[in-house]
């Protein structure tokens, strides 16, 4: 089933990435007949101006053609390209148009100028030309953190999903589900009467479950990544991913992100089992106890994030903070493709920047540690084991008190 749905978001994926590219592909399609009819309509355009009675000389005519010239063959190789799938002119342009569009409109450092997002552009045009300039030098191809279809940006699309609060549910389900019932009421007196102490039994249940966590959340990564392989593109381990560290928008390779988001989340999965079995001692019902720990890591984790996104200080050791820990090295947020568009007039000609944007937060670095530095994977760690530890220890004083 699981599986299945790996099937099913490749498929979803491949399609949204198709729709983006046909949407864009027609707004800058420009074809040999669009820069012939072009050519004709500024003739026209010339001879008008004639019969109004201006006086148009010969060699100004030539420069006002040679000009629209030039304007259109622009056009015509980015679109060709494009269509080409030779990314480079593209890429070039729109970092071009973006500059273009942040002088023209004379935005100040804290302007957003997205549809259904506060993403400041002056950090999108950051993140953009650092991400745009490194795919140029290392000659890749664009590809979007949402939609990915290759293999290893399948693998990030997918890990965004698999390392939320459904994925932790369903680790749950399949793995803390196997352990938990051994604390229900009815099986309760079974475990009390065998033969090793119930703080040993409490700690091989979590090493177990981590265990089988690991091996599966391994087995999830394969098979993403085998998937996108497959059915997809090939791009390298080290092609470039946008994230905040330290404050600062840089590039990491994409396997760096695969690991470090691999590792945290098998802390939250610990964090989480300690909790559920908190859950069942005082429930006495698996069930009960796992629809409970969700509600709490669902609650809990927006609420940290609320007080991250405000600046409450302490956040960073808020072990619930770091529940959605894809979260930490990536931004993303629902905000589609669009485009915007800015023209201006000079003496000399016209500009026109027109650019597409799609998911501001990644692109910007809008991540868990944007309003608060001390948010990373270090104290990630501390927190995540030290709540862990805590839960552990109250879990062991509460089942020793336990009679049958």
């Amino acid at each position: 089933m699981i599986i299945l749905s790996l099937f099913l978001l490749y498929l979803v994926n491949q399609n949204n990435a198709k729709n983006e590219y046909i949407t864009i592909e027609n707004a800058i399609k420009f074809t040999k007949e669009d820069m012939e009819r072009n050519k004709q309509v500024t003739i026209q355009s010339i001879e008008s101006m004639k019969k109004d009675g201006a006086e148009v000389s010969k060699e100004t005519e030539k420069k006002i053609l040679a000009e629209d010239e030039e304007i259109s063959r622009v056009y015509l190789t980015n679109y060709e390209s494009f269509q080409s799938k030779n990314y480079t002119t593209y890429m070039q342009n729109e970092l071009i148009n973006l500059q273009n569009f942040d002088t023209e409109m004379f935005l100040e450092n804290n302007s957003s100028v997205f549809t259904n997002s506060s993403v400041v552009f002056s950090k999108y045009l950051d993140g953009k030309q650092l991400l745009n300039n490194s795919l140029l030098k290392k000659k890749l191809i664009p590809e979007s953190t949402r939609y990915g279809t290759s293999n290893y940006m399948f693998l990030v699309s997918a890990l965004q999903y698999i390392t939320s609060v459904l994925g932790i549910v369903i680790f749950l389900l399949l793995f803390g589900n196997i352990h938990l019932k051994k604390i229900e009421n009815k099986k309760m007196r079974l475990n009390f009467v065998q033969p090793i102490s119930r703080t040993l039994m409490l700690l091989i249940d979590s090493c177990l479950f981590l265990l089988q966590s690991f091996f599966f959340l391994l087995s999830l990564i394969l098979i993403s990544y085998l998937i996108g392989y497959l059915f997809g593109t090939h791009i390298p381990s080290d092609y470039p991913l946008i994230s905040l560290i330290n404050g600062k928008v840089q590039l990491i390779p994409i396997s760096n992100y695969i690991l470090k988001n691999a590792l945290l989340f098998l802390a939250v999965l610990f964090f989480s089992f300690e909790l559920s079995q908190l859950a069942i001692i005082v429930s006495k019902n698996n069930f009960i106890a796992i629809a409970v720990v969700v509600v709490v890591l669902f609650g809990l984790g927006r609420t940290a994030q609320i007080e991250n996104n405000t600046k409450i200080n302490g956040s960073q050791w808020n072990p619930f903070t770091y529940i959605e820990s894809s979260k930490l090295f990536i931004g993303k947020d629902n905000v589609q493709l669009n485009q915007n568009i800015t023209s201006s007039i000079n003496e000399e000609n016209s500009i026109e920047s027109v650019y597409f944007y799609e998911n501001p937060a990644y692109y910007s670095g809008t991540t868990l540690s944007t309003n608060n530095v001390n948010i990373n994977l270090k104290n990630g760690w501390i927190a995540l084991f030290c709540g862990s530890i805590c839960l552990l220890l109250i879990n062991r004083f509460i089942y020793r008190k336990i009679t049958i």
